[in-house]
This record gives structure tokens, C-alpha cells and sequence, in this order.
């Protein structure tokens, strides 16, 4: 055993060796330390082995999931077509081929996306040629709508009203144009009534539709168009009479309860007919 720790050629442990052999040993204890030492020395390289083994596996399987990563992108790609090799300087210029008659000036030829075969068909796939159409369209319709809008405001129109505990509940029916906010129209009402006339405002009543008021400031325009999610018409007066009401009772504490489900109409807003009443949706 110590012929062989001391061959040349063997491992050196000295260090080790020194410090686990210091003191006066005898033959035998020497050789059992040595041993050990020689023991830890070979865990120690073998752990080392371990370790570079777990890091060389550790690197292949990240190399492995870049290279899917890439493959996966690849196949995704909307490029169907190789990439076009440009003529070397030194070639000699390629035959000139028809390729038929360019735009004529004032034109606009169709941009084409690179990197897309135009023999595959792509015209279900979005791009900022449809997204931008899509927007032109979207304004032209709104333009459309507000020019009619501003046609029809000067319209006339007969509004059917009916006053609720006011004058007995009588019908009116009053004439205006489309262009009259809520205020307006509430003003008229009791212009042929002076008794009434001087003892009610616009200010002390209110105008009630279905499950709906309506702020002063709303144009009856806004009102007689407003149309549900399903394009179906929200009011329709020839059915449902629009009702007058005192403000000031409809507000009191006794009849808070009798109309639990009105709201206040937003022309901007979206409805849809709930099994209920009137149903907010955008």
C-alpha cells in the first residue's frame, strides 16, 4: 500500500495526506488514513464527474427547446415562399420579360406584405390594409348618420302625451320638431291651459317612458330613433304615450317604490329587451 501512494505516476494527495497523518502514527494507522484519504479524493472526482455530466445535460435539453422554440416560429410563419436570391455583380443581366402593363399614373398599386407567397390565399387573415377599410367604412357610416341627423332635427312631429296627476290625467298632443330637447317639449305642454300654465313649469314635471326618463337637455331626435341591440325600436308612441308627471312626486319618499326599474336614457348606450324591463348592454 505506501509503495503505491509513493510510485511515480500516482495521484498526489499531499495536503490531505499531511494534515489526517500528522503526529507519530504507526504502520498500520498510517496506511488506513492514507486510505481514506484516497477514498475522499476519488467521491470528490466522482462528484465532480456528476456535476459536469448534470450541466452538459442541463445545456443539451435548453439547446433542445431553443431549437423547437425556432422550428415552432418557423412553422408559423405566414412565409411560404424562399427568399429571393439577388444576381451576383459579375452575371450577366437576366432576358427582360413582359409582365404586363404597369399602373397608369394617379394609380395606387396594391402593397404586397414581404415575406408572403402570393399564390396562398390570405384574404381571411387580418392586415392594416382591412383594418384601415374597416375604420374608413365605420366613418362614412357615421358621417351618413350625422348629415341625416341634421336633416331631420328641423322635421316636425306630433309627440302624444299623457299627464299623470296633474290635471286629471288628460291626453295632449303636442307639436314640435325633432330637433326639441325634453325641456322644450315639457314646455309646451300647457301653453292652450293658462290656470295650469301658471301653476306648473318645465321645471316641476318630468317626462316618463316605459321604464325610462329623460334628462332636459335630450334631443327628441335621439328619442324617436333609439334602436335595441336587435334593431328593433325602443319607443313607440302610437302604443305607449309618453307620461307627464309632477317631479317633485315622482321623487317623494311615499312613491320611491312605484317605479323601482326606471332609469335615466342615454342616447349613446346600447338596450336590449330583458325579460323585465330594459336591459343596458354597451
Amino acid at each position: 500500500m505506501l509503495r503505491n501512494n509513493f510510485t511515480k505516476g500516482a495521484r498526489v494527495m499531499d495536503s490531505a495526506l499531511v494534515a489526517s497523518t500528522a503526529g507519530v502514527l504507526s504502520k498500520e494507522e498510517w496506511a488506513l488514513r492514507a486510505a481514506e484519504v484516497e477514498r475522499q479524493e476519488g467521491d470528490r472526482l466522482k462528484r465532480e464527474r456528476d456535476d459536469k455530466e448534470r450541466q452538459a445535460e442541463k445545456s443539451a435539453q435548453r439547446d433542445e427547446k431553443k431549437r423547437k422554440r425556432e422550428k415552432k416560429t418557423k412553422k408559423q410563419s405566414l412565409s411560404f415562399a424562399g427568399d429571393e436570391e439577388e444576381p451576383a455583380a459579375d452575371s450577366a443581366p437576366a432576358e427582360h420579360i413582359d409582365s404586363g402593363p404597369t399602373p397608369q399614373e394617379g394609380e395606387v398599386a396594391e402593397k404586397m406584405s414581404y415575406g408572403m407567397d402570393p399564390t396562398v390565399d390570405t384574404e381571411f387573415l387580418p392586415s392594416s390594409v382591412k383594418r384601415k377599410q374597416e375604420r374608413d367604412e365605420l366613418k362614412a357610416i357615421e358621417h351618413e348618420r350625422n348629415e341625416l341627423r341634421e336633416r331631420s332635427l328641423a322635421d316636425q312631429v306630433t309627440i302624444p302625451l299623457t299627464t299623470a296627476g296633474i290635471d286629471g290625467g288628460k291626453h295632449h298632443k303636442v307639436e314640435t320638431t325633432k330637433g326639441s330637447t325634453v325641456y322644450e317639449l315639457l314646455s309646451k305642454v300647457y301653453r292652450h291651459d293658462k290656470a295650469l300654465a301658471s301653476a306648473f313649469s318645465a321645471d316641476d314635471v318630468m317626462l316618463l317612458v316605459d321604464d325610462f326618463t329623460f334628462a332636459p337637455t335630450t334631443v327628441l331626435y335621439d328619442i324617436l330613433t333609439a334602436t335595441a341591440v336587435d334593431g328593433a325600436p325602443i319607443f313607440n308612441f302610437k302604443f305607449t304615450a309618453p307620461k307627464v308627471m309632477l317631479r317633485r312626486w315622482f321623487l317623494g319618499k311615499k312613491n320611491s317604490g312605484s317605479y323601482p326599474l326606471v332609469r335615466t336614457f342615454c342616447p349613446k348606450a346600447v338596450y336590449k329587451k330583458g325579460a323585465v324591463t330594459w336591459e343596458e348592454v354597451a
